[in-house]
């Protein structure tokens, strides 16, 4: 069929250079090429449909930060450029995120990280841990005396903390006289 209209055209286009209706031949030559074009619908403006969110680690310590970003995915599987990506945690006593995608770790536990789009969301799990012992309390057993390899009346015990004040777990404290 495109072929005909194309000989036609031909035809008509030779007859425009002798007739002066040459605007409505114009117009005769836009709707077959329309007919003969591509039948398939035009195909959709991208749309974003799925986004990921990758950290910068898996884990940081209280008090220290990582960064977050957010990757979008249009329907065609295609990365796609976001609009403004609202940040957001489920544990604000954890950790917080900026509007720029950084994340300060407050105490130590499970947090996830959101970006949001329009809609989209998408999370990432974060890990924060207490840092390196730097102080401790006296919690009970002090100003005792005793004998060398005899139990004093109460055990001695004391209470560790990062220097963010974090309790930090399992640290071996060695008690000397």
């Amino acid at each position: 069929m495109c072929l005909s209209w194309l000989r036609w055209f031909d035809r008509v286009s030779v007859a425009a250079r002798v007739l002066p209706t040459r605007l409505l031949i114009v117009g005769a030559l836009a709707t077959s090429l329309t007919a003969c074009g591509d039948s398939s619908p035009p195909s959709a403006p991208p749309v974003l449909t799925s986004m990921v969110v990758t950290l910068s680690a898996p884990s940081v310590i209280a008090g220290g930060s990582v960064t977050a970003t957010a990757v979008g995915r249009d329907q065609r599987n295609n990365t796609i450029t976001l609009g403004p990506i609202v940040w957001s945690t489920n544990r604000a006593d954890v950790a917080t995120v900026s509007a720029s995608g950084v994340v300060t770790a407050l105490s130590p536990g499970p947090v996830q990280i959101t970006a949001s789009v329009g809609g989209v969301n998408a999370t990432a799990a974060l890990t924060v841990t207490t840092g390196p012992p730097a102080t401790m309390d006296i919690v009970a057993g002090d100003r005792q005396t005793g004998t060398t390899q005899s139990r004093l009346p109460v055990a001695p015990a004391v209470r560790v903390y990062d220097r963010f004040a974090n309790p930090v777990a399992r640290v071996s404290v060695l008690f000397r006289p």
